[in-house]
C-alpha cells in the first residue's frame, strides 16, 4: 500500500511541475516585437478641413484645405499656398489629358507636376466683387466629352 502511494505523489508532482512551466513560458518566450510609426499627414496644416485629395500621375498625394495646399511624397508634406494670392483651395480635377486642375477662391490653376519643379499656371482669375470678366468664388472643376472645362 506504501507503494501505491508514492507513486500518485510523483504524478501529482508531474502534472504540478508541467502546469507551472506553461505558466511561466510567456514570461521566458519572447515574440516578435513591432515598430507602429504614428505619421500623422495632417501635420504641417493650418486648418484641419480638407476639401479634397488627389494623386498625380508621379504618386504625390495632393490635399486642397482651407488654408492650405499641399503636396505629401509619402514622406512630408510641402506647402504651396504661397505661389497663390487666396488661401481657400477647393477642388481638384484630372483632366483627359492628365493635367490637373485646382478650384480656389480667388481663380483656377492648372498643376503642372514636373521631375525638377511644380509649375502652377493661373487660367482663369476669380474675384470677390461679382463681375461678367472674372470667376466669383469657384467651388468645383468639371470637364465635358468635348474638353471644355465648368466650374
Amino acid at each position: 500500500m506504501k507503494n501505491q502511494i508514492t507513486i500518485y505523489l510523483k504524478l501529482d508532482f508531474r502534472f504540478l511541475y508541467i502546469i507551472g512551466l506553461l505558466f511561466l513560458m510567456p514570461q521566458i518566450v519572447k515574440g516578435q516585437t513591432y515598430t507602429l510609426n504614428n505619421d500623422n499627414i495632417y501635420e504641417g496644416f493650418t486648418r484641419g478641413l480638407v476639401k479634397d485629395i488627389i494623386i498625380d500621375e508621379r504618386g504625390y498625394v495632393w490635399v486642397a484645405s482651407d488654408g492650405d495646399l499641399i503636396r505629401f511624397d509619402g514622406k512630408e508634406n510641402i506647402s504651396f499656398k504661397d505661389k497663390f494670392e487666396g488661401e481657400f483651395f477647393k477642388s481638384f480635377y484630372r483632366r483627359k489629358n492628365g493635367k490637373i486642375l485646382l478650384a480656389s477662391d480667388l481663380g483656377l490653376s492648372e498643376i503642372e507636376n514636373t521631375v525638377e519643379d511644380v509649375k502652377i499656371n493661373e487660367i482663369a482669375k476669380a474675384s470677390n466683387q461679382y463681375s461678367d470678366s472674372t470667376l466669383y468664388f469657384p467651388k468645383s472643376v468639371f470637364e465635358d466629352k468635348k474638353g471644355r472645362i465648368w466650374l
